[in-house]
């Protein structure tokens, strides 16, 4: 498969010019930002890394972007986790963008020049608290195993996350599952809320509930909405062990 070159793939840090370099204050933690891109070719999968001074990959491709023929600017969410970001250090990180082939091989894309930032980390002052240690799904008939399954009466779950910062910065709270089971993990905010996936989705943000007394900013989510059971198919009793969940908090510009 031949790429038309004549099409390049342009990143930047803003929505509608190109800005190649960035600089962040974070504190110590998990960082999560969004940067910009945009291609006029169709049918493209995008793949971007991000590389350390040393010109080492941090962390695993990101996936998910394909181009459409649309010329306008979309955003995309990468993150870098907390074990490449020590406090008291300025770290550089370069962002490339690769397109894959029919045959799944990547090239990268030179003819435009790709995003640089550089993130000053302070010391670590958000921390996750808490989150559910139990979500249960218990003393079902099979007739009841189908479909969209509240948690149990009385499962309410909370989160729990303290910044003792003075002048508070974002924050986001991010939920991955792992491994595989028949039915799905589903996230619902409140009542009047429609299911999302509850793999990659953020749960918990400081502008979702105020700070209090004790610095901590906690939700609490009734049996009815936060994380639920989603099953296509009736399921027998039974015991499932194959899904976690993990909890990434992120500081965010």
């Amino acid at each position: 498969m031949i790429l038309e070159r004549k099409t390049p793939t342009t990143l930047s840090w803003a929505d509608g010019s190109v800005v190649s370099s960035n600089s962040e204050t974070i504190s110590q933690g998990n960082f999560e930002d969004n940067f910009y891109w945009t291609d006029p070719g169709t049918d493209r999968n995008l793949v971007f890394r991000i590389f350390d001074s040393s010109n080492n990959q941090v962390g695993s491709d990101f996936t998910g972007a394909k181009t459409n023929g649309g010329t306008g600017y979309n955003s995309f969410t990468y993150y870098i986790l907390e074990a490449n970001l020590a406090a008291g250090h300025t770290y550089t990180f370069t962002i490339r963008v690769y397109k894959a082939t029919a045959g799944g091989a990547l090239i990268e894309e030179t003819s435009s020049p790709p995003l640089t930032i550089a993130i000053t980390v302070t010391n670590p002052t958000v921390t996750l608290i808490s989150t559910p240690s139990n979500l249960s799904w218990t003393n079902r008939t099979i007739t009841e195993t189908k479909g969209v399954l509240e948690r149990d009466l009385g499962n309410d779950m909370t989160i729990s996350v303290k910044d003792t910062r003075t002048i508070p910065q974002n924050w986001v709270l991010r939920t991955f599952v792992e491994g595989t089971e028949d039915f799905s993990l589903v996230w619902k905010a409140n009542s009047g809320s429609s299911l999302e996936p509850l793999d990659t989705h953020i749960v918990f943000t400081n502008g979702d509930v105020s700070r209090d007394g004790n610095n901590l900013y906690t939700k609490t989510w009734t049996k009815d909405v936060g994380i639920l059971l989603d099953s296509s198919n009736y399921m027998n009793i039974g015991d499932y062990n194959n899904l976690s969940i993990v909890w990434i908090l992120a500081v965010t510009p």
